[in-house]
């Protein structure tokens, strides 16, 4: 049975992760331009670096330091329309994106404070009970149709075990290993990932500047992470 440290932090983490999440799709449903909460969701690692360094004491040299400014210089630029002008930033809707990143930010320092207590998979199973506990609810109370078309069901189903659970699940581990920044600057490379997967899958090729933010990213995180990797090399003991 888990002990109240454990329920206490399982209460918690669960009810920040409903927060920014139900701030994610409360400002998508309110801000026409769906490229806003794009640019304005690349926040979330600008936070967690900067609350990693303070509250965690991760450090970073000055080489680290560069790949961290050209990582989130990167997913800013892969997220870039040139339809989007600063004006679109203050518009309503954009408050809850902003609401989304701090909670998410502060669910990551969170969780790496506390992971070795936990398993990734229970972190991952106590996320999933409470936003479908709460999402019970709002089809309750809202009286909304379960009634799903059997394409879209599919695509639900696909999006749920890839999203919420794979993806988070390996999340959460990867915080035992690695600083919980430099796990959500790796993650950063979503976007880049996301282009390449769109041209194979829709045939869609990205604009240059998006493989421009692309390449500046993954620079960044060669920076982040090649001397680490030299570091632990170096002190492997040979076999």
């Amino acid at each position: 049975m888990p002990s109240s440290f454990q329920w206490w932090n399982f209460a918690g983490i669960g009810l920040i992760e409903v927060i920014a999440t139900t701030s994610i799709f409360v400002a998508i449903n309110i801000i026409p331009n769906p490229t806003i909460p794009a640019m304005i969701r690349n926040l979330e690692p600008v936070l967690i670096v900067f609350l990693a360094l303070i509250l965690l004491k991760e450090k970073y040299n000055r080489i680290e330091i560069i790949g961290v400014l050209l990582t989130i210089l990167g997913t800013f630029v892969i997220s870039y329309n040139k339809n989007t002008s600063i004006e679109s930033f203050f518009i309503p809707g954009v408050e809850f994106m902003v609401i989304a990143c701090v909670f998410y930010a502060i669910r990551t320092i969170w969780s790496k404070k506390v992971i070795h207590h936990f398993t990734a998979l229970a972190l991952n199973l106590n996320k999933i009970v409470f936003l479908f506990v709460v999402a019970a609810i709002s089809v309750c109370v809202t009286k909304s149709s379960l009634v799903v078309p059997q394409s879209a069901f599919w695509n639900l189903l696909i999006g749920s075990l890839l999203g919420p659970f794979i993806t988070s699940f390996f999340q959460f581990l990867a915080f035992k290993y690695i600083d919980a920044s430099r796990a959500t600057l790796v993650q950063s490379s979503t976007g880049f990932i996301t282009l390449v997967l769109a041209y194979f899958y829709f045939g869609k090729l990205p604009f240059m500047y998006q493989i421009i933010g692309g390449i500046i990213t993954i620079i960044g995180l060669v920076l982040i992470t090649y001397k680490r990797k030299m570091f632990i090399g170096a002190n492997a003991s040979p076999k």
